[in-house]
């Protein structure tokens, strides 16, 4: 629902900035609406790296968040905090704090809403303001939900996991992690000894997923979707132009780091471009050290948006295929105003890349 209310807000704001002639603005509008628990925790792990605050601490607060954290069974940080420890000694070496920079944003917000609200007639300038308004509130909401859901999610985890310990030892399971494989049906029946074949249920369903992460399912499809294989629209070295679901921020051209996984041992120099499928509150202290983003999957509501005009940092997302046809350490150019994501030189080889 509100998804539909911000997307009804935005259509609203978007009409009056376009009449004003800087279809830009709404971006800026969306800039810095405050109080994001991805800024704050992206803060505590620089605090974390200078000393300010301890590892307990942070995890009291933040550690339910990780890899892929939205799956039931990924690792998040409370039970392995060796990617906090590198993230935050790597965001420590920036000199200017993620407080600042969202500081920083939400004075680009205001200037926004001002411009908006001076060039409107007064009669509609009430309307206007309520929905920049209902627009950042239900941001804020989007992120206080996903927060809340994640938290549960970590609980079901925990529960899961010390329920495939006792089934390890029992000699039922092989690895604590094949509990995750399980039907909570079948996980009753394993306790009450009902269930004599779990591991080779669990072995089946193993090689099966194995299979499925090969694939990619389109973005948006009709009736039974096609998977597509990695590496179908692979880079093949020729010009690469891709424009995305939404954009803004500000023109980049730096180097591209291509990353499949937040805990990867990366890691981003100064000026360097973050190129991911997807984004999860995890991704939040890379995004706080990337020059630009540039994201496969999501729109203007969606987490790697919401996040990179918070943090001030030029975005294209929706790319659909952005991970696949840009390749680690190319130049990339990427364009928020233009919503445009350009490589120009080929990492390989050294080469400019001609346009096409």
């Amino acid at each position: 629902m509100w998804r539909f209310i911000f997307q009804g807000a935005q259509s609203a704001v978007t009409g009056a900035a376009e009449k004003l002639g800087e279809p830009g603005l709404v971006d800026q509008l969306l800039s810095g609406v405050g109080d994001l628990n991805e800024a704050r925790m992206a803060d505590d792990l620089w605090r974390l790296g200078r000393g300010e605050i301890g590892e307990a601490e942070f995890l009291s607060s933040w550690g339910y968040h990780g890899p892929n954290e939205g799956n039931l069974f990924a690792t998040v940080w409370r039970e392995d905090p060796r990617a906090v420890r590198s993230l935050a000694a790597s965001l420590a070496q920036r000199a200017e704090r993620p407080a600042a920079r969202a500081s920083a944003t939400q004075q680009v917000g205001s200037a926004a809403e001002a411009r908006l609200l001076a060039a409107t007639p007064a009669l509609q300038r009430p309307v206007t303001r309520w929905l920049v308004r209902k627009m950042r509130d239900v941001i804020r909401s989007l992120q206080v939900g996903k927060a809340a859901y994640l938290i549960a999610i970590d609980r079901a985890r925990a529960a899961a996991r010390t329920f495939g310990r006792q089934q390890v030892d029992f000699g039922a399971l092989r690895e604590v992690d094949d509990v995750f494989f399980l039907t909570v049906e079948e996980c009753e029946d394993l306790a009450a000894g009902r269930l004599s074949d779990a591991q080779r249920i669990v072995d089946t369903r193993r090689a099966t997923r194995e299979g499925y992460k090969a694939m990619v399912l389109p973005v948006a499809f009709y009736g039974m979707p096609e998977p597509e294989r990695i590496g179908d629209d692979a880079d093949d070295g020729g010009a690469v132009e891709l424009s995305g679901a939404a954009s803004g921020g500000g023109v980049v051209e730096g180097r591209a780091r291509v990353l499949s996984d937040p805990s990867e041992d990366i890691e981003l120099d100064d000026g360097d471009i973050l190129v991911c499928r997807f984004t999860d509150p995890s991704w939040a202290p890379l995004m706080a050290m990337a020059e630009a983003l540039v994201i496969d999957i999501g729109g203007s509501a969606s987490h790697g948006a919401v996040v990179a005009r918070e943090l001030g940092v030029p975005y294209v997302i929706g790319t659909e295929s952005g991970t696949r046809r840009i390749g680690e350490g190319d130049r990339i150019l990427v364009d928020g105003e233009r919503n445009l994501v350009k490589v120009t030189e080929r990492a390989r080889d050294g080469k400019a890349v001609a346009a096409g």
